[in-house]
């Protein structure tokens, strides 16, 4: 299940945390950038007992069995970063981003088929900005959670703080050769979220929620 709301902006406040430690990931070479699909972990992990991960991926164009409903004009997108885009023609200049989140090997919205977690953006430079809880159970409240967000260009850095006081925080990661970015941060069965900021490379803080519970 997942739940996805758009970030929230504020000015700039005090210094935030060093970066996490993230998965390394291997980033494709310069001629398969121009050319082919382009895939990269986010981060991955252990959490519950449970292994994790999340994976961008990058299609230069709309593969031909992606659903023909779900792409049409570029202002019909889900303002929520749904899959997709109202129905209509198949433009040709689209291209297709996946954000895959696996829990115990499952991957979120599988359900939804092969296509689950992908959305028609306008090529390389498109804008997505987003944030949600990535889980297995109903509405993302409950069970193994993966924290998920696609924050604005010049974010750097993201920081959860839990009900209690403990702090975790991620690295943002730029799949190469495109705009698109995310970062995650897992929450384990039964903790509960206080606030969630991102930082820029100086260490302000960007944003600051606190409706994620």
């Amino acid at each position: 299940m997942t739940v996805v709301l758009p970030l929230l902006t504020g000015p700039p406040q005090d210094d935030g945390p060093r970066p996490a430690a993230s998965s390394p990931s291997i980033s494709p070479i310069p001629d398969a950038l121009e050319t082919g699909e382009r895939s990269r972990v986010v981060r991955s992990g252990s959490t519950d007992g449970k292994e994790w991960s999340v994976t961008l991926t990058f299609y230069p164009d709309v593969p031909d069995d992606f659903p023909s409903t779900d792409v049409g004009d570029k202002a019909d997108r889900d303002t929520e970063g749904g899959s997709g885009f109202g129905g209509g023609s198949r433009p040709a200049d689209l291209s297709l981003l996946c954000q895959r989140v696996f829990i115990g090997g499952v991957q979120v919205d599988h359900q939804a088929g092969r296509w689950a977690g992908c959305s028609v953006v306008d090529g390389e430079a498109d804008s997505v900005q987003a944030a949600g809880l990535r889980s297995l159970s109903e509405k993302g409240a409950s069970g193994t959670r993966i924290f998920v967000g696609n924050p604005a260009s010049g974010t750097a850095t993201a920081r959860l703080t839990l009900d209690g006081g403990t702090v975790r925080t991620a690295e943002v990661v730029t799949l190469p050769g495109t705009s698109y970015r995310a970062f995650a941060l897992p929450i384990a069965d039964g903790e509960t979220i206080a606030s969630v900021d991102t930082f820029d490379g100086q260490g302000n803080r960007l944003t600051h929620e606190t409706y994620w519970d």
